[in-house]
């Protein structure tokens, strides 16, 4: 700059430049966790923004989630610039093994006469809650071998049982090898096990 044809001392200016943090705003990708049995997701935020909303109405940097659904942040810096980001979480249980005996005597005394799921020894698996054993099962089928490879029975979608007799006039104690197959829900995975079964007393 010239005044009066005279130029002045040399000026010089600084500035000092803050980004604004806004781009950090990244909840992650969408998840699948088993919430029934007490899994969580957590996050904490930088204590950088000026105002945080999530959808579940909380204000704080902290949250926690305990249910499966759709979780949203908005947030906004003192800048005044806004982002919003939202995370999905979806209820998956990988299934359980399902537990069955090695032996049964179905001589009708009541005691281990079928061969069927043994959840635990104080509930009795039946028709209406043997999806339980599986969790998140949508199809299951179970199939019974004689010692030569013959199918003897065989059954789809119900609870897998067998007593001896059921497909077969001609089932003598020995020993049996069992299938059952079953797909899970969430993410339609098939899961197989397979082992064998001694049938005494029955002669």
């Amino acid at each position: 700059m010239v005044k009066s044809g005279v130029c002045p001392a040399e000026y010089s200016a600084s500035a000092s430049l803050s980004i604004d943090p806004i781009y950090l705003l990244n909840l992650g990708p969408d998840s699948t966790i088993c919430f029934s049995t007490g899994h969580q997701w957590s996050t904490t935020l930088p204590d950088t923004f000026a105002s945080i909303l999530w959808s579940t109405g909380a204000t704080d940097t902290a949250i926690t989630v305990k249910h499966a659904g759709i979780l949203t942040l908005n947030v906004s810096t003192k800048y005044g610039c806004k982002a919003q980001d939202e995370v999905v979480f979806e209820e998956y249980c990988v299934p359980n093994e399902i537990c069955f005996p090695d032996v049964i005597t179905p001589n009708n005394d009541g005691i281990n006469d079928v061969f069927m799921p043994c959840f635990d020894n104080f509930i009795k698996i039946t028709d209406d809650n043997y999806k339980g054993v599986v969790d998140h099962i949508e199809f299951i089928s179970f199939e019974i071998f004689n010692r030569w490879g013959v199918l003897l029975f065989a059954s789809e979608n119900t609870l897998p049982q067998w007593d001896g007799d059921k497909g077969s006039s001609s089932s003598p104690d020995g020993t049996y090898y069992w299938i059952v197959n079953y797909r899970d829900q969430i993410k339609h995975e098939n899961h197989q096990q397979t082992g064998y079964l001694t049938v005494m007393g029955k002669n």
